[in-house]
């Protein structure tokens, strides 16, 4: 069983006493918890969760709400820091990497809300964007599902091209420590399915053997 929580110094004591109660009731089965790379860095004081294993995410380096991130999904240069100097993780690591795609609204430079739906945006039917990827223009106020666009708001498709998987691979690579270990490619739905080949794929299997 894996538990997925983004717990902070102030949280992680309450958080912490909630694994250790369900390990007990979990038995013999064994107990993951995900770990994002600023738990990884800052472990002292985030501190380690009481678990089995973790699994280490490769992938949201920067603040999305940041109009000057380049990419807060994926970004080479940014994942190394949180790993630089840095030892290894004390408990085993699995690791999951990044396929995935979001669309960012800012109005005035300023972060306003996130789509994760962004096939329409890119599609050729969308009218009220000039569309200059990766940042688009609302070009006239306009409703979006539940998103309410304003003339001038900027749209950023932030996405994980094929290198960005494989160099996430390889970073990973370097904080393994262990022979044994799970990857999980987040997320491969209908549209990343399409856009990763299996050679792709199969590089970034293979950077972590």
């Amino acid at each position: 069983m894996q538990i997925d929580c983004d717990w902070t110094e102030q949280s992680k004591d309450m958080y912490f006493d909630f694994l250790k109660t369900l390990k007990k009731q979990l038995g013999n089965a064994k107990l993951s918890a995900t770990i994002r790379l600023y738990q990884y860095k800052y472990r002292t004081k985030t501190g380690v969760p009481p678990v089995d294993k973790g699994m280490l995410m490769i992938y949201n380096v920067s603040n999305v709400k940041e109009y000057s991130t380049n990419n807060s999904i994926f970004d080479k240069d940014e994942a190394e820091k949180y790993m630089d100097g840095v030892a290894k993780y004390p408990l085993p690591l699995d690791f999951a990497l990044p396929a995935f795609a979001w669309a960012v609204v800012y109005h005035d430079n300023k972060f306003s809300c996130m789509m994760r739906d962004i096939k329409p945006i890119t599609s050729d039917t969308c009218s009220f964007l000039e569309k200059e990827w990766p940042v688009y223009k609302v070009k006239d106020d306009y409703v979006y599902g539940k998103v309410y666009l304003r003339k001038g708001d900027q749209i950023k498709i932030e996405h994980v091209s094929d290198d960005m998987l494989i160099d996430a691979a390889k970073l990973a690579r370097k904080c393994s420590n262990t022979d044994t270990l799970n990857v999980a490619i987040f997320e491969l739905d209908e549209v990343m399915k399409n856009k990763f080949s299996h050679e792709t794929i199969e590089a970034a299997f293979n950077s972590l053997r």
